[in-house]
């Protein structure tokens, strides 16, 4: 009992860690090999050979140093083996009810008449939020790019054309027929209501910018002689790429709501992408609802304002497209700027304290150098989308097929083409009414290329989202494709779910 005793109650300052149970051992080992003979004693050295290799080996010095458990297994409870936090990818939409919106009244969610091709693209990209700043309304929504830039226009025309006795100089019906839409929010309207709110406490990881516009201000500026229209679409495009240019100053702003966090484990000297995508416009006088325009006092007519839309629409393209450019090429001007403005900085007599670092807990440590986003610009050729499926539907009923290498057009397989590419199945009212979600007249009318007067049916605009989520994956943008043939940039992390089933 007196060893039992000692084990117990350790004379102080005893020189073995009684936490490790070591007295217990050689007590318990000591008392079986009294017992059961010469095999235990084998046991027993065996037992002393590995606490003697461990005390030489450890406790010198691990425990010596106060080394605690958590800095032990920091692999489990450390820093490093904390998971990422990862905001995923946002997708912000601003523009019209274009072509790809479903009609939808103010309110209403899109499980009523179903997604947007916004919507699609967010669903194949399994984005982790949309928001969506385009106006709904009651009937059909013709929101513009500028409304103020489209009054000025309106308003510079009339003052000019006001005592011309001329025939068809007499444009003051423009705006009794197309006046100012000022009731819906145009574009800088819904960038501010953007700006306007909170952050959110976790940061998107990449935010997609969407930029949908150009039907209805086409549509209104189709009555303007033909040079007034294209002097305000080229206003609009500018402004459009002015408030692209907002958002991409206010994305390196950690306080707005429009910061990313950006790839996780990069280092400071590798850019993000500043993405943003801008449909290529459809012409809308070929949608069924021109037939709807109001006609003009004679000598205007419908039939001017149908020509005038066809060039129109043409300018418009052009016109992004320079925009779209001048804006890229942006990131290379201000990497030039950059580096000049090293070089002085790197030649000025300035102290290093407040150039290159700055104090933390009391250490200096160097100062991050960020490099600002690189601009970019996918596009979408939805336009070459509606008319090729527009040209399939006519050949077919006329049983005419092109020939033309690579052409399937007048015949391809009607999963892939629609019955009728020309009318619309119902008409707005009818398709947000409950008729239309209830006895299933949105399945019936898939054989149509378009639903109601002014957007096309769930076939085509899931067609038109995933054409557009591929054009992400694949990294189709037009920074990628001008460097044809040089090095990409890489491919993002998130991927199509149709594109997941094959890796």
């Amino acid at each position: 009992m007196t060893a039992i005793a000692a084990a117990d109650s350790p004379a102080e300052g005893s020189r073995w860690p009684d936490w490790l149970g070591f007295k217990t051992i050689v007590f318990f080992f000591s008392t079986k090999a009294v017992r059961s003979g010469p095999k235990y004693m084998i046991q027993i050295a065996i037992v002393l050979i590995v606490g003697f290799v461990l005390t030489r080996l450890l406790l010198p010095y691990r425990l010596a140093e106060g080394l605690d458990y958590n800095q032990v297994v920091d692999w489990v409870t450390g820093d490093q083996a904390a998971p990422v936090e990862d905001g995923g990818l946002r997708i912000v939409v601003f523009g019209e009810p274009d072509i790809a919106t479903p009609p939808r009244l103010t309110g209403s969610k899109h499980e009523d008449i179903g997604p947007s091709w916004t919507e699609r693209v967010c669903e194949e990209l399994e984005c982790s939020e949309h928001l969506s700043f385009v106006p709904t309304s009651d009937g059909p929504v013709q929101s513009l790019a500028s409304n103020s830039l489209y009054e000025t226009t309106l308003g510079n025309l009339l003052s000019r054309t006001r005592h011309n006795p001329e025939p068809g100089m007499n444009y003051t019906w423009m705006k009794e027929l197309y006046p100012p839409p000022n009731r819906f929010p145009d574009l800088k309207a819904q960038v501010d209501a953007f700006l306007s709110m909170e952050k959110p406490a976790l940061p998107p990881r990449e935010t997609l910018y969407i930029f949908s516009f150009g039907m209805w201000d086409v549509w209104h500026v189709a009555g303007l002689p033909l040079e007034d229209g294209y002097a305000a679409l080229a206003d609009f495009t500018r402004h459009i790429f002015h408030q692209i240019e907002e958002l991409y100053e206010e994305s390196t702003n950690r306080e707005s709501i429009a910061f990313s966090a950006g790839q996780p484990n990069k280092t400071t000297t590798e850019p993000d992408t500043f993405r943003v995508i801008v449909p290529r416009l459809f012409d809308p006088s070929m949608i069924p609802g021109w037939k709807f325009r109001s006609t003009p006092p004679a000598p205007h007519s419908n039939s001017e304002h149908l020509k005038n839309s066809a060039y129109l629409t043409m300018r418009w393209n052009w016109e992004m497209n320079n925009q779209i450019q001048n804006w890229i090429h942006k990131s290379e001007k201000d990497l030039k700027m950059r580096v000049e403005n090293n070089k002085v900085s790197a030649n000025a007599d300035i102290p290093a304290s407040e150039t290159t670092a700055e104090t933390i807990n009391g250490a200096a440590t160097p100062a991050p150098q960020t490099i600002p986003p690189i601009r970019d610009v996918i596009v979408p050729d939805v336009a070459s989308y509606l008319v090729n499926s527009m040209i399939d539907s006519q050949m077919k009923y006329s049983g005419l097929v092109d020939h033309t290498p690579g052409s399937k057009l007048g015949q391809l397989p009607s999963r892939e083409s629609f019955a009728d590419g020309s009318s619309a199945c119902m008409s707005f009212r009818e398709a947000v009414s409950e008729k239309y979600k209830m006895d299933g007249s949105g399945a019936a009318c898939n054989k149509h290329l378009y639903l109601s007067e002014f957007s096309v049916t769930q076939r085509a605009i899931r067609e038109i989202g995933i054409d557009a989520a591929d054009m992400v994956t694949g990294d189709e943008s037009i920074r990628s494709l001008t460097a044809k043939g040089k090095k990409a940039h890489k491919t993002p992390s998130w991927k199509t779910k149709s594109a997941k089933k094959f890796d």
